[in-house]
């Protein structure tokens, strides 16, 4: 039986120990934190090592977990690699982040506790027996939409309403299963990672947006991102966003535009490179997206992309 990792916000630990009291009697395999971490365990290393063991996600939908940073870590890394995610909604008001506004969720606010309960059950089964292998898994039918060929541009709104934003009368989900629509998510995802040579990469400082700087990238080699100092300039330098004092290399990292496609790997800098709350590891390259976040030593960046007529 795969395993299931739970995601939330403490907010919500009194629906999630009622959620997870129904699974253990229904031998549903789990990963919670408070009941897999022991005293002791480094908290950060644990819950990295279950992400990458467990096979699917199940995301608590709140507001509480929607502002929370380390929930959208633990999502977008299961969005990023193309796990599995069912979502449960707990509360309707919540603001769903819109790269998940094209997934499906189990509703357990509009309905009573045993009956969505029953429906996640189902969805759970349905999604695990893809996993294993069953026909619509070879057709790559998960719940979360593989990365398509980038093509549309990057003008998102910061929040999407839960009807489709490309055509407002048609409601994207049906409240009762965590499938997927399937266009929807394309086409959003297009946007997040479309980038050419013709837009500008925005580089923001997360604790104080007013610091940023902007670079231009062409195809056919790497642009070096680090600090100044002895001789070496960085075609991408983030002096002046105090690189120096949150432990930036010189080479740091380094990104390359392939195709429509931005990449960022880390260049074996002393204090590492993570993005999305994923660390890269040796030659590893990660494809950017726009509204990503980006950590070089102890900087957090948040990255977009700009067309350049946009001021």
């Amino acid at each position: 039986m795969a395993t299931l990792f739970i995601s939330y916000s403490r907010s919500d630990a009194g629906f999630v120990r009622r959620m997870v009291d129904y699974l253990k009697d229904r031998h549903i395999d789990y990963w919670l934190d408070v009941d897999r971490i022991q005293a002791g365990e480094d908290w950060s290393d644990a819950v990295w090592a279950a992400l990458q063991q467990c096979e699917l996600m199940l995301l608590v939908l709140s507001p509480a977990s929607m502002a929370s940073k380390e929930v959208a870590n633990e999502w977008k890394y299961y969005h990023n690699t193309g796990k599995p995610i069912i979502p449960v909604l707990v509360d309707a008001a919540t603001n769903i982040h819109y790269q998940l506004v094209a997934l499906h969720y189990i509703d357990f606010d509009r309905n009573p506790f045993d009956v969505a309960a029953r429906l996640l059950e189902t969805e759970i089964a349905r999604v695990v027996g893809e996993l294993e292998g069953s026909p619509e898994t070879a057709r790559g039918e998960t719940t979360v939409a593989n990365r398509p060929t980038p093509k549309l541009p990057p003008d998102l709104p910061e929040d999407l309403p839960v009807t489709n934003p490309l055509n407002p009368g048609q409601v994207t989900w049906d409240k009762t299963t965590a499938r997927i629509n399937r266009d929807l998510a394309n086409q959003l995802e297009e946007r997040l990672h479309y980038f050419t040579e013709e837009m500008v990469l925005e580089i923001t400082s997360y604790d104080q947006p007013d610091q940023q700087l902007e670079a231009r990238i062409k195809r056919g080699r790497e642009y070096i991102v680090g600090r100044s100092g002895k001789g070496v300039t960085p075609d991408v330098d983030l002096t002046s966003l105090g690189a120096a004092h949150y432990g930036i290399s010189r080479r740091h990292a380094a990104l390359k535009l392939d195709g429509d496609t931005l990449f960022i790997r880390d260049l074996q800098s002393l204090n590492h490179t993570y993005v999305e709350g994923k660390r890269l590891r040796g030659d590893e390259q990660l494809a950017l997206k726009s509204g990503d976040r980006v950590q070089m030593g102890n900087l957090l960046l948040i990255v977009h992309f700009r067309a350049e007529s946009q001021p």
